[in-house]
């Protein structure tokens, strides 16, 4: 088991593969197949359009984009229609925000500090690493190809499941710290959205965080305040009137 247990964990943050993918896998090639696959996966998605709610996601992600220096990405926000606390990347730029995830949260900060996570698995490229991994290569060229085009539905279902691994989590979150840092954003909104979150039940048990993809959330809060900020380090809200939203 110990033997197992140690593959296990070397696998699980590092891939031998990695560099090679970066060379194989242009972004020119992921937002071919992103237009492919947001085509499927938008079926019996309601997307909600509203000049408070556009003019609210506009100002979060004009912040938030303020703080990447370069990027390969042109980012684009959903809102779509449904209950789960939910806000989640896909592939070149896409990110997806539940409108129960707009409920559930209590500052406008907080979107912000989620979607900045979410940027650090697209500017890591972890979602499109994930549909190579679990699908193969030759599967998602054959994809682009025309040349497997009925394993659009499975990796349109592969891309909008969860699964990555700890240390992708770990990448994200630490990217996210870095971006709301210099945005004058405080980290410590995702500690309070992870608190909330933990005190209704959707949290990971702590002896458990070794055999699961995620950290849990108490790791998670600990992470966001304890991350150092700048002596200087003054907050700027964002104007937003979350009632209204």
């Amino acid at each position: 088991l110990l033997p197992f247990a140690v593959l296990w964990g070397v696998f699980s943050y590092w891939n031998p593969l990695e560099d090679t993918f970066d060379i194989e896998f242009t972004v020119e090639n992921e937002e071919q197949l992103a237009d492919l696959l947001h085509a499927d996966e938008m079926t019996g998605m309601i997307e909600i359009h509203d000049d408070t709610l556009d003019a609210a996601m506009h100002e979060i992600l004009m912040r938030l984009e303020k703080g990447i220096e370069l990027t390969d990405y042109d980012y684009k926000i959903h809102v779509v229609k449904n209950d789960q606390v939910n806000a989640f990347a896909t592939i070149a730029g896409h990110l997806f925000v539940n409108t129960g995830f707009i409920e559930f949260v209590e500052t406008p900060e907080e979107i912000a500090a989620v979607l900045a996570h979410e940027i650090g698995h697209i500017e890591h490229r972890h979602v499109i690493r994930k549909l190579v991994k679990e699908l193969g290569i030759a599967i998602v060229f054959g994809v682009l190809t025309g040349d497997n085009g009925e394993f659009v539905r499975d990796m349109s279902r592969a891309m909008l499941s969860t699964g990555f691994d700890r240390g992708q989590e770990a990448d994200a979150d630490n990217f996210a710290f870095d971006l709301l840092t210099k945005v004058n954003l405080k980290p410590t909104h995702i500690a309070t959205f992870f608190r909330r979150l933990k005190e209704k039940g959707h949290d990971v048990p702590a002896f458990m965080e070794l055999f699961s993809t995620h950290p849990n959330h108490n790791s998670r809060i600990k992470s966001a305040i304890e991350f150092p900020l700048p002596e200087d380090f003054e907050e700027d809200t964002l104007n937003i009137d979350l009632e209204a939203l």
